[in-house]
């Protein structure tokens, strides 16, 4: 008999923004961790992919607009959890 694989527990990710508001033209850091995971990628604007790795930060280029940073993680037994953070622009 063959048994079928046992899905493992899908990781835990968080995001953040510091700051979470930039006046016009201004810049953010966003700053993401997971554990449990094996790869991660952040998403940002135009869905371009603009990070790698379990944990790590980015700095975003010159906001002019509400923009969405997402982080995409995998666990070694392909289970998958993201999270995202809005970055506002005064």
């Amino acid at each position: 008999t063959v048994n079928a694989p046992v899905a493992g527990a899908a990781p835990k990710v968080s995001i953040s923004a510091s700051p979470q508001v930039v006046a016009v033209g201004e810049r953010s850091t966003i700053w993401w961790s997971s554990s449990g995971a094996s790869s991660c990628t952040v998403i940002g604007p135009f869905n371009f992919e603009v990070g790698y790795g379990t944990s790590g930060s980015i700095q975003t280029q010159n906001l002019f607009q509400v923009e969405t940073y997402t982080v995409n993680c995998t666990s070694p037994s392909g289970a998958k959890a993201s999270a995202k953070v809005l970055v506002g622009v005064q």
